[in-house]
């Protein structure tokens, strides 16, 4: 009698079982990293906006709580801090007060600032700046920047 040679079906079922998993588990794990790398790059984007919106804010002069604006709608004509408190831009718009949008980029995302209501913050005359970048989706979260306005004596 010839002695047979090859893998027995309990021995190739065995292997495939086992090649099974190895490929799930390496196909979970390139998901899971690709799916993440773009958490960075989101939250990048978001804190370069939230940058430029604060250093917008930043550049006007102090204004008193209450003080009115000329021309709430259109922020190319805000004269002063207040005018900012409770703005909300979804899509983020450009300063310029240009008909155009930053749409193509910045799609389903949502700029607000806040300004502290208080004349003092922590003591010292002033307000505290807020603006908070909300990218869309769940992935990054909300960015949030914040700074100090002095009043100007």
């Amino acid at each position: 009698m010839r002695k047979q040679r090859g893998f027995t079906l309990i021995e190739m079922v065995v292997f495939i079982v086992v090649l099974g998993v190895g490929i799930t588990g390496t196909l979970a794990a390139i998901v899971h990293a690709t799916r993440d790398a773009a958490d960075p790059l989101i939250q990048l984007r978001a804190a370069e906006l939230g940058k430029s919106y604060l250093d917008e804010v930043m550049a006007v002069p102090y204004a008193k709580k209450g003080e009115p604006c000329d021309n709430p709608d259109v922020r190319a004509d805000f004269e002063h801090l207040e005018c900012y408190n409770g703005l909300s831009d979804q899509p983020p718009q450009p300063a310029t007060g240009d008909e155009e949008t930053m749409d193509e980029v910045y799609r389903g995302w949502t700029v607000e600032v806040a300004v502290d209501n208080e004349d003092k913050w922590e003591g010292a005359d002033g307000r505290r700046v807020i603006v908070t970048v909300t990218p869309p989706g769940n992935g990054a979260g909300p960015i949030e920047l914040s700074a100090f306005r002095g009043k100007e004596n």
